[in-house]
């Protein structure tokens, strides 16, 4: 259980998740009458799937259409509970899944508004951050983009696209301290540096936790490669199995150092192991 917000009670997680999709199934009269087709593509998806998909997913998804359609405070405290309860990046890419199921649009008007609004509350913001990079794509540009990527991030920060934003911010992605970032801030106008230098900044965090996952799979596929448990490995490298596990997981990043050691030992232990190993690799 995690403690919530006061207009959501504590509960189990398995009870969050049904009374989720409960409390939004009472409002579906006032769902189908603001947004007729977002009503019906979620009551299509109830009917097919509600009863015999996973419940987590069930209660992202109602909660998701509650806040895009309707105005009612209480929808942002439950994805705040929501998310210290099953994790912001799960539940921002849940809510990510949600939005292709229920958008026709490219546009990504419902997500759209989703973000706006959950960027909006303090309880919520991290999560908005999180739904709003769970849809980038990391592309490579060139200089002469400079004024239509600041001009998209910017019109997305005063309430616009999230899919225009998310296009912007997957330019800045590729290269988040290279030349394109340092010419939106220098060419900011005043009343836009803010919004560029924050943008800016979430795009080098966000930057900042992939390349850390990537090393943490790098580290994965190492001790896999070596063909012992992670206990041996750990002691090979000169560090304990509760910390390997922190470099596994992505949590905490090894130096460059402690990375080449891993991959000498991984080949070591091959070599100790002989065929057998590398069949099994």
């Amino acid at each position: 259980m995690t403690r919530s917000p006061a207009s959501v009670p504590t509960l189990p997680t398995a009870v969050l998740l049904e009374d989720t999709v409960q409390d939004v199934r009472r409002r579906a009269d006032r769902i189908e009458a603001r947004d007729p087709a977002t009503g019906a593509a979620w009551e299509r998806w109830e009917a097919e799937q509600g009863r015999k998909g996973p419940a987590t997913f069930a209660a992202v998804l109602a909660s998701f259409v509650a806040l895009a359609v309707l105005d009612d405070p209480e929808d942002v405290d439950r994805a705040a509970t929501l998310g210290a309860e099953l994790g912001l990046e799960r539940v921002a890419q849940l809510q990510h899944r949600a939005g292709r199921v229920l958008e026709l649009d490219d546009d990504r008007p419902l997500t759209t508004t989703v973000v706006h609004r959950l960027l909006a509350a303090q309880d919520t913001a991290d999560l908005g951050r999180a739904l709003l990079f769970a849809g980038v794509d990391v592309e490579t540009g060139t200089t002469h983009e400079v004024a239509a990527v600041r001009s998209a991030l910017v019109a997305f920060a005063r309430g616009g696209s999230v899919a225009a934003g998310r296009r912007a911010l997957g330019r800045l992605a590729a290269e988040p301290w290279g030349p394109l970032a340092e010419e939106l801030v220098e060419g900011a106008d005043a009343a836009d540096l803010e919004i560029v230098e924050t943008l800016v900044g979430w795009s080098r965090e966000w930057r900042t936790d992939q390349d850390r996952r990537l090393v943490g799979r790098q580290v994965q596929r190492l001790v896999a490669l070596s063909g012992v448990t992670q206990r041996q490995f750990a002691a090979r490298i000169g560090t304990s199995p509760s910390r390997l596990s922190s470099y596994v997981t992505g949590s905490v990043t090894p130096s460059a150092t402690l990375l080449l050691r891993m991959q000498r030992s991984a080949r070591a232990f091959r070599g100790e192991l002989g065929p057998a190993s590398t069949a099994r690799a």
